[in-house]
This record gives C-alpha cells, sequence and structure tokens, in this order.
C-alpha cells in the first residue's frame, strides 16, 4: 500500500486481529480474515492504478 497512513493503519488493525484470532485457537475463522485482508491488500491497488 504504501501512500495513505490512514489505510496503512487499518491493515496493522486488521493483521492484529487475525493473529488475535490465531492466538486465541480460532484457526478457520483467522483463515477467513486472512483471505480477506490479502484479496483486499492486492485490489486496493489494482483499481487506484487502473484509474489514473
Amino acid at each position: 500500500m504504501g501512500q495513505n497512513k490512514l489505510v496503512n493503519w487499518l491493515f496493522v488493525f486488521w493483521w492484529a486481529f487475525t493473529f488475535y484470532l490465531v492466538a486465541t485457537g480460532k484457526n478457520m475463522l483467522a483463515m477467513y480474515a486472512m483471505a480477506i485482508g490479502m484479496l483486499v491488500e492486492e485490489g486496493l491497488p489494482l483499481v487506484i492504478h487502473t484509474r489514473k
């Protein structure tokens, strides 16, 4: 991501939440959270760069 500090902080929170899910043994929910995070993290720059 790199450009927007707010988006970077949201991703820090999201990955910390995913780590919390793993640490508490909610592994399936953590896998869903990880998949959503990776999809958004890669899809957002794609949308931004195609608009330019």
